[in-house]
Parts: C-alpha cells; sequence; structure tokens
C-alpha cells in the first residue's frame, strides 16, 4: 500500500447529535468510518476493467485500479 492521503472518507456523515443538548454523540469519531475515496475510486476503475476483459489477469487490474485511484487523487488535490 501506498503511502500519503488515502481521499479521506467516500461516504462522510454528520456527527449525531443529542436532541435535547445537541451535543456530539460520545462514541463519535467511529471508530470505522467506512472505505476511503481510494478504495472507492479504485473499486470503479476494477469494475470498468472487469467488464471490459472479464478472464484478465486480477492482481493486475487491481495494480492498476490503485494506480488510476492514486492518479485520481492527485488530480482532484490540484
Amino acid at each position: 500500500m501506498r503511502a500519503g492521503n488515502d481521499g479521506g472518507s467516500a461516504f462522510p456523515c454528520t456527527p449525531p447529535f443529542y436532541e435535547a443538548s445537541g451535543l456530539r454523540h460520545p462514541d463519535w469519531p467511529y471508530p470505522e468510518a467506512g472505505m476511503n475515496l481510494r478504495d472507492y475510486f479504485a473499486a470503479k476503475a476494477m469494475q470498468g476493467g472487469v467488464a471490459n476483459q472479464p478472464n484478465g489477469d486480477a492482481l493486475a487490474m487491481a495494480r492498476y485500479a490503485y494506480a488510476l485511484a492514486d492518479a485520481m487523487l492527485i488530480v482532484r488535490g490540484q
């Protein structure tokens, strides 16, 4: 796995509040926030790769999907 920015949460959510006090939930932030944006981008790229080459080399497609995801994060940050 590469070091660096993973893009943060792919599906961020607003922290829950207690109705009466308006304070944040005591367990926020939750320990598991879900998939990060890098994984989401890679999954979308992998989906296209598998659709076009269903019998291709899975490890090569996964590596390429993450390379595309890393490129998307770089361009997104510009």
